[in-house]
């Protein structure tokens, strides 16, 4: 009896820890029957805490989520009736949300298949997503445009990343195609260019992005975060279709740059496992359902073997260290525990223990008063594309700090308290 008791308090151990813990991928094709790939992956979280996943495919096939773990597909989020210049190669789709409206910008092409980039507007983040232009957003010749990304800094800007098409674009010294990253400021309502374009980088990191054996080379899929007064941009090298690809990022004091890539570059490949994980890379960024983790959304190949096109969707964790270096606990292989449930190791603790931090007025629209733990040495507030809007240090035994946010765009934020660079609390509010 006693053995029987015994292997049953086991087996409701091993239920529950098997519950507590999720495996990557997340999303992969083979669990929906009309998805043949699940490339590229761009994971909005909306103000309700629904996760939204948008991923390359014709009309963009559309998942949501609320853990980043369980998905449901939810249909294409851009029907043809809708398009009004795109006809093929849709790619690279990304959502923002800019008060009660989503806008999706995408990469797409016409008969000639020369890549451009378009804006649609929707007033659910499922769509249906229509176009906002009759000709696309960006349209720069027979260079052709991928990836693009978009950044609301604090001071109000907003900018567009996005990637030159490597089969467009000839490299003069090498001859051979390379794609690079560039930026170009947008008007506020996003349907317009507001400056000129700007290049920021390109491969040239030996190690691991511009290798003399290769065919031709890649800096894409942008990814810009702001910490600590400076901007990272992320971005992925080496073709999709390799085990090689992998994250790498650059930083800068300004969002339009100069950008110094990361010496430790890659942060995010396949060198620990290649045996189990092929081709991690084209991630997107956003935060735990309770605010506290960041969370690396990127993609990897399905056949180990065969490699190429066919991608599905993984999650890890994220973070700065107290250097301002970005780091990805990551591409895990083995059972993780589930986003908010205490897994990182950026100093979450279980809810139970954690003390509280209170924002009030919220929603708000001028200004906030934050109240937080004594032991707090610096307060942080990001965005829900996980981009640091405020940061200021605060003196120990000090546990009240007011924030004006009446130039802050509309929309959810998160909160954080830490100290040593370790989160101790955070909390949410709406900035109206």
């Amino acid at each position: 009896m006693k053995k029987l008791m015994l292997s049953l308090f086991l087996l409701a151990q091993l239920t529950v820890w098997a519950q507590d813990r999720y495996s990557n991928p997340v999303i992969t094709p083979n669990d929906f029957s009309s998805i043949n790939s699940a490339a590229d992956p761009f994971v909005f979280k909306d103000t309700d805490g629904t996760y939204y996943c948008y991923v390359t495919g014709a009309g963009y096939p559309t998942f949501a989520s609320k853990d980043l773990v369980n998905w449901t597909y939810k249909g294409t989020a851009f029907p043809k009736k809708n398009r009004k210049w795109a006809t093929q190669s849709f790619w690279a789709p990304e959502v923002v949300k800019m008060g009660d409206m989503y806008y999706l910008h995408y990469t797409a092409a016409i008969a000639d298949d020369i890549k451009k980039i378009g804006i649609a507007r929707s007033s659910s983040p499922a769509g249906p997503f229509e176009d906002i232009l009759d000709a696309p957003l960006i349209d720069r010749g027979e260079k052709g445009s991928i990836d693009s990304h978009i950044f609301f800094d604090d001071d109000g800007k907003v900018y567009m990343y996005f990637s030159n098409a490597m089969s467009n674009n000839i490299d003069p010294v090498s001859k051979k195609g390379m794609s690079e990253v560039w930026v170009v400021e947008l008007e506020p309502d996003l349907t317009a260019l507001k400056g000129d374009y700007k290049f920021l980088i390109k491969p040239t990191q030996t190690n691991w992005e511009y290798r003399s054996s290769a065919a031709s080379y890649w800096n894409e899929g942008a990814v810009v975060l702001k910490h600590n007064d400076r901007y990272y941009l992320m971005y992925s090298a080496n073709c999709y279709c390799n085990g090689d690809y992998a994250v790498g990022y650059a930083t800068s004091y300004s969002p339009t740059g100069p950008f110094i890539k990361y010496a430790g570059n890659p942060i995010l490949s396949n060198d620990c496992c290649k045996s189990q994980i092929s081709g991690p890379g084209h991630h997107s960024v956003t935060w735990s359902p309770d605010g506290t983790e960041m969370i690396c959304v990127y993609h990897s190949h399905v056949d180990l073997v065969a490699k190429g096109g066919v991608r599905q969707v993984n999650i890890d964790r994220m973070g700065f260290n107290e250097d301002g270096t970005i780091y990805v606990q990551g591409p895990s292989v083995t059972p993780q525990l589930y986003p908010s449930s205490g897994g990182s190791n950026i100093g979450f603790v279980p809810s139970a223990d954690r003390p509280t931090l209170k924002v009030t007025p919220n929603p708000a629209k001028n200004e906030i008063v934050v109240t937080f733990p004594e032991t707090a040495t610096q307060l942080s507030a990001y965005n829900q594309t996980g981009q640091l809007c405020f940061t200021a240090k605060v003196p120990l035994d000090v546990n009240q700090f007011t924030i004006p946010v009446s130039s802050w765009p509309t929309g959810i934020y998160n909160i954080a308290s830490s100290t040593g660079g370790k989160v101790i609390t955070s909390a949410k509010f709406i900035k109206e």
